[in-house]
C-alpha cells in the first residue's frame, strides 16, 4: 500500500507460550492475531488498522477475519480485539450495569459494522479521548474485568492522536502458568567440532604477560569466544509454582509457613501449632496487601 503510517505489531514476551493465527493474505487488510497458552485456556490478542477515510468494504473484511478468530473459539477462551479502528464520529456511552460502552449516535453506514460486533459478543471498553476529543482506538473483549486507564508513554514523543493505553485483562491468577524463568544453556552436544578447531588454532598461544593473572583471563576470553562461536544455546525454561506477582519475601514466609506445619503434624505439640499459626496469619495478610496493591495500581 503506497501510504505513509499504518502497521501492526504485537510483540510476546519470549517467556510465554504463543503463536500467530494464520489468515489468508489481504493486500488492503491490516490484521494481526496472536494465541498466547494459559493456564485452562487460549488467549486471543487481535490488532487492527484501518486508515482513516477507509470504505466500508475494508471494515467488514476485519471483521471477516475477526469472525473467523471467535468461530474457533472455545466457551473459556479469551479474546481481546483492538486497534486503531477510525471510527471518529462515534459517540459512545457507559452501560452502568455490565461496564461497557455501546455506540449511541454513528453515522448509518457504520450499522452494518456494530451488528456484526454485537454478533460476535464482543464489547468496547474504551472510553479514553484522544487531545482533539476523539477516541480512534477501540478495544473489544468477550469477558468481564478487563480494564483500560491512561499511562505515561514508552515512547516519546506521544502521538497526539493515539494516547498511551494500559489494559488490565484481569487474569492474574490464570495467567501464572506463563511465569517461566528462561535461561540459556549451551547445547555442547551440537557442538560445531570443525569451527572450535578453526578457532582454537587461528590465535597464537605464545601469551607474553608478566603476570599469571593477565595470562589466564587471556585465555579465557579465547575460550569463551571460541564456545560462543561453535556452541549452539537453547532456551532452558521451567514453570513456576507461584503467580507473577509473588515477590522474594512472600515466598519466603510461604516456605517457612510450610516448614512450621510439617514440624507441628510431627510433634502434634499446642506451642508448634501456635508458632505455624502465627506464620500462617502472617503470610495471609502479606499475601492479601499485596494482591490489594496490585488492584490498585
Amino acid at each position: 500500500m503506497e501510504r505513509l503510517g499504518g502497521g501492526v505489531l504485537i510483540a510476546v514476551d519470549n517467556c510465554c507460550a504463543s503463536s500467530i493465527v494464520s489468515f489468508p493474505v489481504t493486500v488492503d487488510v491490516e490484521f494481526i492475531c496472536v494465541k498466547i497458552v494459559l493456564k485452562n485456556c487460549m488467549m486471543y490478542i487481535a490488532c487492527s488498522y484501518i486508515p482513516p477515510m477507509s470504505d466500508i468494504s475494508i471494515y467488514l473484511k476485519h471483521l471477516q477475519l475477526i469472525k473467523l478468530v471467535v468461530n474457533d473459539l472455545k466457551p473459556s477462551d479469551k479474546i481481546l480485539v483492538l486497534g486503531d479502528f477510525n471510527l471518529p464520529f462515534v459517540s459512545w456511552c457507559c452501560d452502568e450495569d455490565f461496564g461497557y460502552y455501546t455506540p449511541v449516535s454513528y453515522p448509518l453506514l457504520y450499522t452494518d459494522i456494530f451488528e456484526e460486533i454485537y454478533e460476535l459478543c464482543l464489547f468496547q471498553n474504551n472510553s479514553i479521548v484522544n487531545n482533539n476529543g476523539r477516541l480512534l482506538d477501540s478495544i473489544f473483549f468477550n469477558y468481564s474485568n478487563v480494564s483500560v486507564t491512561r499511562v505515561d508513554p514508552y515512547i516519546l514523543p506521544e502521538d497526539i492522536h493515539h494516547p498511551t493505553l494500559g489494559i488490565n485483562l484481569g487474569i492474574l491468577q490464570t495467567i501464572q502458568v506463563l511465569n517461566k524463568t528462561c535461561n540459556k544453556r549451551h547445547t555442547f552436544r551440537k557442538t560445531n567440532y570443525n569451527k572450535l578447531h578453526d578457532i582454537l588454532s587461528s590465535f597464537h598461544w605464545n601469551l607474553e604477560y608478566s603476570d599469571i593473572d593477565g595470562s589466564l583471563d587471556s585465555i579465557y576470553n579465547i575460550l569463551l569466544y571460541a564456545i560462543y562461536k561453535s556452541v549452539p544455546t537453547q532456551s532452558d525454561s521451567y514453570l513456576s509454582i507461584y503467580p507473577i506477582w509473588f515477590n522474594k519475601h512472600l515466598k519466603l514466609i510461604r516456605n517457612e509457613k510450610s516448614g512450621l506445619f510439617k514440624i507441628f503434624k510431627l510433634s502434634e505439640l499446642v506451642m508448634d501449632y501456635i508458632r505455624y499459626s502465627n506464620a500462617r496469619r502472617e503470610y495471609n495478610f502479606e499475601k492479601i496487601s499485596l494482591m490489594w496493591c496490585i488492584c490498585k495500581g
